[in-house]
């Protein structure tokens, strides 16, 4: 009876030898792993993509990569930027024709030429700050950063739309203006003026309102966009 019982339980052992084999040997192919397709993490980004901006390509920037809220305010971002920049560009062509068409001193070119390269180059670091911050969900770090120089940003945009200060066009330049231009032209002049300090005035607006966004901004309770299929943007 004893070796009944011993010959039974060494033929379950050896059962269970082949069934083991049998699962160690057989593939993988039939479970199917997910493909992701939107890359929501900040270390899911290829950083080393230098697209932006367009033709200089100093760094990587597709807000597609990000979860839908983030999203937006990346958007608002770059806006400002660009707002920034158009800003910037537009006070130049500005004072290069008041100076030659009236007695404003030529420095002002020159100050104009430095606000084009220096203004936008601070706007483009503050925004790109933001933007890392937003995409690795580094709100202590990065964006605690972005906020010191977004409000930095938000001040000098304040007094841009303001002052009358050298090739400054703000407000109240409209009542300084005479003092350089003849009559018949101050039209075209005050008209460029309201123009410079209501852009000026909007790039303001849109920084405070990306900054409440961005401070207040969970990425927990964030959306994915799966609709969005990152490795063909």
């Amino acid at each position: 009876m004893q070796g009944v019982k011993q010959f039974a339980q060494g033929v379950k052992t050896l059962g269970m030898v082949n069934d083991m084999q049998s699962v160690i040997g057989k593939p993988m192919d039939t479970f199917n792993l997910p493909n992701p397709q939107f890359k929501a993490e900040g270390r899911a980004i290829d950083w080393k993509d230098f697209n932006y901006p367009p033709l200089l390509r100093v760094v990587h920037y597709n807000p597609l990569e990000l979860p839908m809220r983030a999203r937006s305010i990346a958007y608002c971002l770059n806006i400002t930027y660009l707002l920034v920049s158009f800003a910037c560009f537009l006070n130049f062509v500005d004072t290069c024709i008041i100076v030659s068409t009236s007695s404003a001193p030529f420095k002002w070119i020159i100050q104009s030429l430095l606000h084009a390269v220096l203004v936008p180059g601070l706007a483009f670091m503050v925004f790109y700050v933001g933007y890392r911050g937003l995409a690795e969900d580094d709100l202590r770090g990065r964006l605690g950063q972005f906020t010191i120089g977004q409000l930095a940003l938000i001040s000098a945009y304040v007094l841009m739309s303001l002052v009358p200060f050298g090739c400054v066009n703000g407000f109240f330049k409209l009542i300084v203006v005479g003092d350089y231009i003849n009559h018949s032209s101050a039209a075209a002049f005050d008209i460029a003026i309201l123009v410079e300090s209501s852009i000026w005035m909007a790039c303001a607006a849109l920084a405070m309102v990306t900054l409440v966004r961005a401070r207040n901004y969970d990425r927990h309770g964030d959306v994915i966009d799966k609709s969005v299929d990152v490795s063909h943007v």
